[in-house]
């Protein structure tokens, strides 16, 4: 009888799924890999374990299920997108004025996805970058007096911040030209509000026009800059600009978009205006306390009113909105306890403080909850 309890006792596991992946020990119930996993290719695993009895005449089963989340290495570099090797510009172009936008894409998340910008090369000290959007701006007169064909060459450099940093390089040929050869833009607002629940809204349209003639000056629209994101878009051919998605005010508050209007001749030629997008906070983060379980202890012929805990009140909102706890009272086994709340939003603190002498207290679960109620100040 006792080697039938012990065998019918003795679990048995298996996989049902992702067998490719995983395996586990029969025996035992640990999960090992089988095969090297990719983030990049599935973050997230859902297995489902089965155990079972080794009863020979009656076998009883149970599931559960096991989620994997796979953590980021730095195995990306960064990738450039849309870098061409020529960038013709104005030679009238001053410092402080656009030149071109890097951009590179990362697979990673995280620092290990967050690129940052550099410039080397002989002519690096005529020009800036942007190290977080990629935007290229002069930073000195370009034109030469001696001839006005002059070329700066650039060599861009995109590296993540993994602490093992990984990066590329785009090296770039700008060239100058006439200035009367660009098309001319006209824009009617430059500087745009919204808040980051906005989506899917045309709020702008650029128009644009080519001292050139014929299929050559035909104008073809675009983002040249500082789409962070890849929030917005624009129409090629009408040059309506548009919010998509992603407007976020805890990722960026304010956006340096610039819009090109390009010719269509063989050697095209293109001129930016730029936007500016205000981002304000809408309330779409809840707050969150920094610990799960609060343990607070009173001396019982403390007197009102007596600071009994306090808070560190953590969320993402920065705006500043009125905050009220729905806390009313502790039910005690002799009496209730009721509390008052006392926030600062500013100071990112709650304190609570008794009401009445708390007298012989018995051990209580004091539920809090945090109520905003978005009126902004």
């Amino acid at each position: 009888m006792k080697d039938n309890l012990w065998f019918t006792s003795t679990s048995r596991y298996q996989l049902k799924n992702d067998k490719d992946k995983f395996r586990i020990d029969t025996s035992t119930g640990e999960i090992f890999t089988q095969t090297k996993l990719d983030r990049e290719e599935r973050s997230k695993y859902e297995l489902v374990v089965v155990a079972s009895d080794s009863s020979l005449t009656n076998t009883r089963t149970t599931e559960v299920n096991v989620i994997l989340f796979v953590n980021d290495v730095n195995d990306h570099p960064p990738i450039f997108r849309e870098m061409v090797d020529i960038i013709y510009i104005p030679d009238n172009i001053q410092p402080g004025q656009f030149v071109l936008g890097a951009n590179a894409v990362d697979a990673d998340v995280g620092l290990n996805g967050k690129i940052v910008y550099h410039l080397f090369g002989d002519d690096a000290s005529k020009f800036s970058v942007n190290q977080d959007t990629g935007v290229i701006k002069a930073s000195t007169v370009l034109a030469s007096s001696v001839s006005k064909s002059a070329t700066f060459k650039l060599e861009i450099r995109a590296s993540d911040s993994g602490v093992n940093s990984l990066s590329s390089i785009s090296t770039v040929e700008i060239q100058l030209r006439p200035a009367d050869q660009f098309p001319i833009i006209r824009s009617d607002a430059k500087s745009f509000t919204f808040s980051e629940q906005i989506e899917n809204r045309v709020f702008t349209t650029v128009i644009a026009t080519s001292p050139k003639t014929g299929a050559a000056g035909e104008i073809q629209y675009g983002i040249a800059g500082g789409n962070t994101g890849d929030v917005f878009q624009i129409n090629s051919k009408t040059g309506e600009v548009s919010i998509g998605t992603g407007l976020d005010y805890e990722i960026s508050t304010q956006y340096e978009l610039w819009i090109e209007a390009r010719d269509s001749d063989d050697v095209s030629l293109a001129s930016v205006t730029r936007l500016l997008i205000n981002v304000t906070d809408f309330n779409d983060n809840s707050p969150i306390f920094d610990h799960a379980i609060y343990y607070a202890s009173i001396l019982e012929e403390q007197f009102p009113p007596s600071p009994l805990m306090s808070s560190q009140r953590a969320g993402v909102d920065s705006v500043a909105w009125e905050a009220k706890l729905q806390v009313n009272y502790i039910r005690t086994r002799r009496n209730e306890l009721f509390v008052e709340i006392f926030v600062s939003l500013h100071c990112c603190h709650l304190s609570y403080f008794t009401q009445f002498n708390v007298g012989a207290l018995i051990y209580n679960v004091l539920t809090i909850g945090f109520l905003l109620l978005g009126r902004k100040s």
